[in-house]
């Protein structure tokens, strides 16, 4: 029905299929939709981060393998960050690696709370890509990961502020992406 009313997408760039609404303009509608659990999702908004994202960093085989399909609303993207046991707010403290070996990342690590891993078709993983010694803010890339590559396992639901549903853990053990799946720099 957002669809059919001009409403679907309204933040995102025209050009990726949506609506084109200038930034200032979107807080307004975000703050009105951010009232409403489904909100972002029955409005086409809940992947703006992630469609801005792979708009500006991506590879062109990653933005035709999922950009215009997350802006339709096809698919759904997770995001991977926190880890057990420590403070992952700050990005300095993570632990999951990512080692280039040959044309691959190989990633190995821990992650939860990654929002709607479950059902997502990607995660976009937050880990360190640089040796030790390396500036600790310039130690971390992201890597788009597919849900169904083998050793991306996830290990449980877990519950978020008395919500039980779609907030996982997911286990990175040797997973195997190509080199191209980095974003940005």
């Amino acid at each position: 029905e957002a669809k059919a009313e001009g409403l679907w997408a309204l933040g995102h760039p025209k050009e990726l299929g949506g609506g084109g609404l200038p930034f200032l303009d979107y807080v307004y509608v975000n703050e009105v939709q951010g009232r409403s659990e489904y909100g972002q999702l029955v409005l086409g908004t809940y992947s703006l981060q992630d469609s801005i994202m792979l708009h500006r960093y991506a590879s062109e085989e990653q933005r035709d393998r999922y950009l215009k399909p997350l802006v339709q609303g096809e698919i759904f993207p997770s995001f991977a960050m926190t880890e057990p046991g420590i403070s992952s707010s700050d990005p300095t403290q993570l632990t999951t690696t990512a080692a280039l070996e040959g044309d691959e990342w190989v990633i190995r690590g821990r992650k939860w709370f990654t929002t709607a891993a479950n059902v997502a078709r990607y995660t976009t993983v937050m880990c360190r890509t640089e040796p030790e010694g390396t500036s600790p803010y310039l130690s971390f890339s992201m890597i788009v990961v597919p849900t169904d590559t083998p050793g991306y396992t996830i290990v449980r639901d877990t519950p978020v502020l008395g919500l039980d549903g779609g907030h996982c853990e997911v286990l990175y053990d040797g997973v195997r992406v190509p080199a191209g799946n980095l974003l940005g720099p």
